[in-house]
């Protein structure tokens, strides 16, 4: 749920594996920490494809094995599983586009092209649908703690699914004398 400005910037140190836990990502200042306070974002350990300690662990090991201990974690691979230079902000926005063209899904359900910012709206919109608080989403996605701008990153897939007027319990119809 990170910008993709924020998360190009990430250099290996900002990196680090918490054994049994899952990784913990460090951002030195953002959008919402202009005074540059820091805060660490953790991505708990999963048992299923998603791991980030797999993903995290496996790629570290390949850059190691090219020679690469340092600088940004984000580099351009060629279709060879050569490791090359950094990747801007925008290399993030061109390769989450070529992908989603590759897939043949440019463009939402609304019409709207698909970025890499909707990548901070999907985690949200996931995150909500599976029970998190708004305030770990906004945790999550470093946004301030009262923001309502978080809000508006939750897109219900369905507007009948999670319905706000579903959750109202049902109330039992009155019997007449009748009855």
């Amino acid at each position: 749920m990170t910008r993709r400005s924020e998360f190009s910037d990430r250099v290996l140190p900002d990196a680090v594996v918490v054994p049994r836990k899952g990784v913990r990502l460090y951002f030195a200042s953002s959008k919402t920490d202009q005074g540059a306070e820091g805060e660490w974002v953790v991505m708990p350990r999963r048992d299923d494809v998603l791991d980030p300690v797999t993903a995290y662990t496996e790629y570290r090991d390949a850059l190691a094995a090219a020679g690469i201990t340092t600088g940004k974690i984000l580099r351009r691979i060629d279709r060879w599983g050569n490791i090359g230079d950094e990747l801007s902000a925008e290399s993030v926005n061109d390769i989450i586009q070529a992908l989603a063209d590759a897939a043949g899904v440019l463009y939402d359900d609304n019409g709207v092209k698909l970025t890499a910012h909707g990548l901070r709206a999907s985690g949200a919109t996931i995150a909500d649908e599976n029970g998190a608080s708004g305030a770990a989403i906004r945790k999550q996605g470093r946004w301030s703690p009262n923001s309502k701008v978080a809000d508006g990153y939750i897109r219900p897939r369905d507007e009948w699914e999670g319905n706000a007027m579903a959750s109202v319990p049902s109330i039992p119809a009155q019997r007449t004398d009748t009855d």
